[in-house]
């Protein structure tokens, strides 16, 4: 084997036992395993009480299996229903931000814009798309934007 080879199988054991050993200090200290948000699919960016409290009474994620994107639906079956898709990319911001109406909103992530009842946040190089889903309750723009922004800010420092 090369010194170079020897070099980086070390450095990578180092990494593997410095992780063990970080998940027994959390183990014996009684500390929360850090969560790992996104890895366990498209709705797995929020709790299900998160997902609740964005939209004002109990809700449940499902995939939309056409999309890709998760739906937050009210359990009652009437309110307003969301999406949110959190992408690799930032294609849908720049989508947005093409468009003549759009308003660029400050404060969430490092740029966002808000279009014809949706929300695109950038934050590194992936995107956050929220919009309504399709819904019994039809919102007013104000009302949209404010739980949008809201849902929006649950999951930015996620990303």
């Amino acid at each position: 084997m090369s010194a170079r080879t020897v070099i980086v199988f070390l450095l990578f054991v180092s990494l593997v036992a410095c992780r063990k050993n970080e998940q027994a200090a959390a183990t014996r200290t009684g500390a929360p395993a850090k969560v790992k948000w996104g890895l366990e699919g498209p709705c797995s960016w929020l709790t299900a009480a998160e997902a609740s409290e964005v939209i004002g009474q109990g809700a449940k994620q499902v995939i939309d299996p056409t999309t890709n994107n998760c739906n937050i639906e009210p359990a009652g079956k009437t309110g307003l229903a969301l999406y949110y898709h959190v992408a690799d990319n930032t294609g849908a911001y720049s989508f947005m931000k093409a468009s003549r109406k759009a308003e660029d909103i400050t404060g969430i992530g490092d740029k966002a814009v808000w279009d014809t009842g949706a929300l695109a946040v950038v934050k590194g190089t992936r995107c956050l798309s929220v919009g309504p889903a399709a819904s019994a309750t039809k919102p007013t723009d104000a009302e949209l934007k404010a739980k949008e922004l809201a849902l929006a800010t649950k999951i930015v420092d996620r990303m």
